[in-house]
Order: C-alpha cells, then structure tokens, then sequence
C-alpha cells in the first residue's frame, strides 16, 4: 500500500528510502552530514557554503578540480547488484582529455588489484557527456559514456540507474532519460573500495571534478523513471509536494 504525506525535495528523497542522502550544506567545519543519520563522511580540502542547486537557500560545496574530495569510510556502498546515484551538479569546467573523464560519485579504491575494483562510478568527460564505469574480473572496465553535451555553469540533475537483471545501466539528466548501457559482466570484488564524492577513487591525484556539488543520494534498488521526473520537479520547482512512499 502506498502511503502519502505532503512534503520538499528532502522529503521526496527520504520517501525512497536511500542508504545514504547528503544534503552538502555544512557551512563549516568537515563533516559530511547524511540525513539517514548513518553514514556521515568527511571532507578534503573543499570550499563549503557555495549557492545551492534548490530554491531552498541550503548551500552546497564546491570542488577546485585539484586534490579536493568528500569521502565515507565504509564497506556498506561496496554495492554490486542494483543501484540509483541521484546528484545535483554544476561544471566549472570539464577534463581536458577525452577519455573516462572526471568522477563526482565513486565506490572503489586507487589500484590495480581485485580488492581495488571501482563498483560504480558516475562522471562527466570532455564535451559534458556524462559516463558510468564498473570493473569486474581483474579491472577490466565495464563502461559507457552517455551523448549528453551538459553545459558549464549550469545546474543538472544527473541520475544513473543500474538494473542488475536486465543488466542495464540508465542515465537520466533532469528527469529525463538520456540512453541506456547493456553490460555484459557485473561487478566484482571491490573489497578496499570507500564511497568518493567530486573525485574518481584516486583521492589527491587525478580525476578530480571542477565544479559545485549537491543534495546526492545513493539507493541500492531501482527507481522508476516516473520516480525520477518526480524528484527532479520537486527540486526545480521548490515548495510542497505530494509525497508517495512507492512500494515494490
């Protein structure tokens, strides 16, 4: 049965249930709140208290593109089997090489062992089209990169969805998807690997994001696509919405 109550974007997030939901409007100190109260990471280097994404006044943080990063110490996001990444982005700039590019959601370790395997990773390369990469085996990639064209200096509601069963991962930018990638090997191993925010899972060296970060969360099931455009009209938009705790 679904249950109803009125409510903001903080409270459409909190509907679904995420594992993890940081706000990212500290103003001091370096503590990385989670709404959920468990998973509360720590900051690197960052500028905090930067204009937010939401018609909220909360704030948001900001990554320079060099040796700043957000980071939760914990194995529970070693996640290998169904996934929602939700995260409010603004870019600076994108990377300069055409390749995977720059993460700002990571789970996995800087290395080339089993142990340091990447279990997902959402960015954005050269051109502002988003990517998505998980390794299996012994590192090899499983990747993708989605024909997007995000713009600098504007705010995106960039969500990515891994169905385990299909095999599928679905990108969508505000609200709306924006192509789907059929994978052929799950995730594998990953067992060092922390959650990173703005920054892939070299913390300090490279892949570093240049730009504004906000209000992410991570959910370990699959949200509908009418889940999604729900959610991103609730941020654009602002105010009170009607809140549905979807079942299933």
């Amino acid at each position: 049965m679904d249950v109803t109550c009125i409510g903001n974007y903080r409270d459409m997030i909190m509907a679904q249930e995420p594992m993890g939901y940081w706000r990212m409007g500290e103003k001091s100190g370096s503590t990385i709140t989670d709404e959920t109260g468990v998973y509360n990471g720590t900051y690197h280097n960052v500028d905090l208290g930067v204009a937010g994404a939401l018609p909220d006044n909360d704030t948001a943080v900001h990554f320079d593109g060099w040796a700043d990063w957000g980071e939760v110490n914990t194995p529970d996001f070693q996640l290998k089997q169904d996934l929602t990444v939700i995260a409010w982005v603004k870019f600076d700039a994108f990377p300069l090489l055409n390749i995977l590019g720059d993460a700002f959601v990571a789970s996995g370790d800087f290395g080339e062992g089993r142990k340091n395997n990447t279990l997902f990773q959402v960015g954005i390369k050269k051109g502002g089209d988003l990517t998505y990469k998980h390794e299996c085996l012994w590192g090899l990639n499983q990747s993708a990169s989605f024909d997007t064209n995000l713009q600098t200096g504007q705010w995106y509601q960039v969500t990515m969805v891994r169905d385990s069963a299909a095999k599928q991962v679905t990108c969508y930018v505000n609200g709306q998807p924006a192509g789907t990638y059929t994978y052929q090997y799950d995730p594998q191993y990953g067992s060092d690997g922390k959650l990173y925010f703005g920054i892939g899972t070299a913390p300090g060296l490279f892949s570093c994001v240049h730009g504004t970060m906000d209000d992410t969360a991570i959910l370990d099931k699959v949200l509908t696509a009418d889940q999604i455009h729900a959610l991103y009209v609730s941020g654009s938009q602002g105010g009170q919405f009607e809140v549905t705790r979807w079942n299933g």
